[in-house]
């Protein structure tokens, strides 16, 4: 995690299998640069995926997960090629962008207000 300034602390903990990773804002208003934080999965991971977001951008690169679940009060969701098993995001006010999405089961997408863009991977060529 970046932060500058006095940024926020980040707080992790698991129980029953669960990772959790929240970031806590101190209290007041807060101006200039926002907080990054990083998260990496292995390339093999197949466990559930949950990503809440109350105000900031969301995005991710070849991201592979059992189900994803992400929701947003306020920010865009981003991610370049997603393999997963269901997928079901919503944001109140943002744009969903989805390069590259493979998925055994159900896509559900929603927004409030912005645009939401979902492009299929498309099936390998036979080989002869």
């Amino acid at each position: 995690m970046v932060t500058y300034g006095k940024g926020p602390e980040l707080n992790v903990s698991e129980r029953d299998g669960v990772v959790t990773i929240a970031i806590d804002k101190p209290a007041g208003l807060s101006v200039g640069r926002q907080p990054r934080l990083a998260v990496s999965l292995p390339d093999n991971y197949e466990g559930a995926v949950e990503i809440e977001s109350g105000s900031g951008d969301v995005t991710a690169d070849n991201l592979t997960a059992g189900d994803l679940t992400f929701d947003s009060g306020s920010g865009d969701f981003e991610v370049k090629s997603l393999k997963a098993s269901r997928i079901d995001g919503r944001t109140s006010s943002g744009n969903i962008r989805i390069d590259a999405a493979e998925s055994g089961g159900d896509i559900a997408l929603s927004t409030s207000s912005g645009e939401i863009r979902l492009q299929k991977r498309r099936a390998a060529a036979a080989s002869r």
